[in-house]
């Protein structure tokens, strides 16, 4: 017993470190991408649910972007832009994209996991983001909290911060931060011509097919990305 427990533990500890290391990946971007891989292989779009689900998306894209756009340390407590209006802005706009992509999908039943998995996961970052900006910040951040919905955005923005905010910067939030947006906006991309495509294709086989291809080279090239990019 005590060797299968050892086999298991190292097993998941080399598959996280595979998911961690080798494709930059944590439990809420596999999650994500899992919505979205299951969107696409159960889609069943129309033109209308493509149309709707498109501006859901870029909504969620746009918020992404405006969020992104701030040079600031993960730990430190910034009240400007977006986070004036809700506490976790990105994490807002990765749920927008989401939903639009499964409203363009009309998968029923992976909505049903998408808002299980928003609960649960997003749940869980929220908490392990704040306890740092607790430890860092204390009361301050405390007050921010009792003003500013953590996931649902408030019609009146709270007071801007003391210090003076970086200035938003396009440029930084799409093409030189850490998780740059330009890879969320190139997959984007893919997700709906596929899901155009999936109207287009009329043998399921061969779509799915399709699918699997470019899941298969979106993964080779996130690992020889990361693997080639200068720390």
């Amino acid at each position: 017993m005590d060797l299968e427990l050892s086999a298991l533990e190292i097993f998941v500890k080399n598959y996280f470190t595979l998911l961690r290391f080798k494709l930059h990946a944590t439990p809420r971007s596999v999650f994500e991408f899992a919505v979205i891989a299951a969107a696409v292989f159960l889609a069943e779009p129309t033109l209308r649910s493509l149309s709707v689900g498109a501006v859901v998306t870029l909504l969620g894209a746009a918020l992404r972007v405006w969020a992104g756009g701030y040079r600031r340390q993960r730990q430190e407590l910034f009240i400007a832009g977006p986070y004036r209006f809700v506490r976790h802005p990105r994490y807002l706009g990765s749920f927008l994209i989401l939903l639009g992509v499964v409203i363009a999908s009309r998968s029923f039943p992976v909505t049903a996991v998408l808002l299980l998995g928003v609960t649960l996961i997003y749940r869980r970052s929220f908490h392990s983001e704040e306890a740092l900006l607790l430890r860092a910040s204390g009361p301050d951040f405390v007050n921010y909290r009792t003003q500013v919905s953590a996931f649902i955005p408030q019609m009146v923005p709270v007071a801007a911060g003391i210090d003076p905010a970086p200035m938003f910067s396009l440029k930084y939030a799409v093409f030189q931060r850490k998780r740059r947006e330009i890879d969320t906006l190139a997959g984007l991309v893919l997700c709906f011509g596929l899901l155009y495509f999936s109207m287009v294709i009329p043998a399921k086989a061969l779509f799915d097919g399709v699918v699997a291809a470019m899941i298969l080279l979106f993964l080779v090239f996130r690992i020889i990305y990361y693997r080639s990019r200068p720390v």
